[in-house]
């Protein structure tokens, strides 16, 4: 049995890098579980805010705008923080880092996605994002961390000469807002079982069984 899984997320959404750990921890629980069974996993393009210009804002500004107030985005920083650590991601929002419109980024996992490298490119993207505080909108970072991933060099090269994967990521992601997405981490199963949220390893493992039955 096969499950085609899309997973739809961005990399500056703290929640789609807890959801990603407690998927990927789940799913490679739940394969042991279940001999005969495969999961061919897609990370699917959607940015929290596409308005944002390419050279992006300070982070503190847009959640400062999100959030309303400096006490309730520390509340939140702070909730975000301590649910990242139970999973073991050490996150920080350190100040003067910069919140890219993430366009680039994506078109880099659309990219891994033709050396079967998706997962690395969004780990490395993610925490280079929310542990090392790194700024996402300089090409020579990205360039430096597809290369450490393994994407080759003359391939970067022609990626952003030609703008490769920029019409595909467009596309995808207007696919997945009219499929309904608005909020992410959200998850689709063969196309029939959709859900959303950044949910525990036993929750992920529950609806697998659930949709394997089906």
């Amino acid at each position: 049995m096969k499950l085609i899984v899309q997973i739809v997320s961005d990399v500056v959404c703290p929640w789609c890098y807890i959801g990603k750990v407690n998927w990927d921890k789940a799913s490679n629980e739940w394969l042991k579980e279940n001999p005969g069974t495969e999961l061919e996993v897609e990370m699917k393009p959607f940015r929290l805010d596409p308005t944002l210009p390419m050279d992006g804002q300070p982070r503190d500004q847009v959640l400062g705008q999100k959030f309303g107030s400096p006490e309730k985005m520390k509340v939140i920083i702070d909730r975000t923080k301590k649910a990242a650590s139970e999973v073991g991601i050490q996150m920080e929002f350190l100040p003067g880092v910069q919140q890219p419109n993430t366009l680039h980024c994506h078109r880099l996992i659309r990219l891994a996605k033709d050396f079967d490298i998706q997962k690395e490119m969004g780990y490395i993207l993610f925490d280079a994002y929310f542990t090392k505080n790194e700024n996402l909108t300089d090409p020579e970072k990205l360039n430096a961390m597809a290369r450490e991933v393994g994407i080759p060099e003359d391939r970067l090269q022609s990626f952003w000469k030609e703008d490769e994967c920029l019409q595909d990521t467009v596309i995808e992601e207007e696919r997945m807002r009219s499929l309904g997405v608005t909020g992410v981490p959200f998850f689709i199963i063969n196309d029939q079982y959709a859900f959303s949220g950044a949910q525990s390893p036993d929750v992920f493992k529950q609806i697998l069984d659930e949709i394997a039955k089906k």
